[in-house]
């Protein structure tokens, strides 16, 4: 039996990532969504257990005293956690397919060796602000994450930081960029069966 493929999906906040999972999760590519334990407030239309797990910082803190996370990290001043039972699916060739915030993908990739790794790029910087603004997010955070968005902006720009990533992927927020998008995965999945 293979192994499958762990497809992350990064970019900034408002960038359509989220967007673009929930329509590979619908296509027929087989795909299971990575589930991170979490410290962050749920959002109205999340549900425990289906877009993440929510908890508060004591009971994360304990599980990862326990070593039940293949991955942790503090993003936004929450901690987001991997649980290893999760990963290992990837041994039973299982596709899985995960949202992460950039930190290093050279990182990522030494922990998931079958990654393959792709940034959103919003077909321009006004159409993710305006998502942003959408969502119920305390002030704070939100300031953060526009600060982030800018800092990103700025970074994926250059050609160099680009090659970072196996590939980028601009999202027109229409039919035809969900297509390409699923075509892009579609054809590495094909790469490793």
């Amino acid at each position: 039996m293979g192994k499958g493929k762990l497809v992350t999906v990064t970019g900034i906040p408002g960038a359509g990532k989220s967007f673009m999972i929930k329509h590979l999760l619908k296509s027929d590519l087989g795909f299971e969504y990575l589930l991170s334990a979490t410290t962050r407030n749920k959002r109205e239309h999340e549900i425990n257990g289906v877009d993440a797990y929510f908890m508060n910082v004591n009971e994360f803190l304990y599980l990862e005293h326990n070593n039940e996370f293949e991955t942790v990290d503090n993003i936004f001043g929450n901690y987001y956690g991997i649980f290893k039972n999760d990963i290992q699916k990837l041994d039973k060739a299982i596709n899985l397919i995960k949202e992460f915030v950039f930190r290093n993908p050279g990182d990522i990739k030494s922990v998931f060796p079958y990654k393959f790794s792709t940034y959103i790029l919003p077909i321009n910087l006004k159409v993710a602000i305006e998502e942003l603004g959408k969502r119920q997010t305390p002030e704070e955070e939100k300031r953060n994450r526009l600060d982030y968005i800018f800092s990103q902006w700025a970074w994926i720009k250059k050609d160099e930081n680009k090659q970072a990533f196996d590939a980028v992927h601009i999202n027109n927020y229409d039919e035809q960029s969900v297509v390409s998008f699923r075509n892009l995965i579609k054809k590495e999945i094909e790469k490793v069966m």
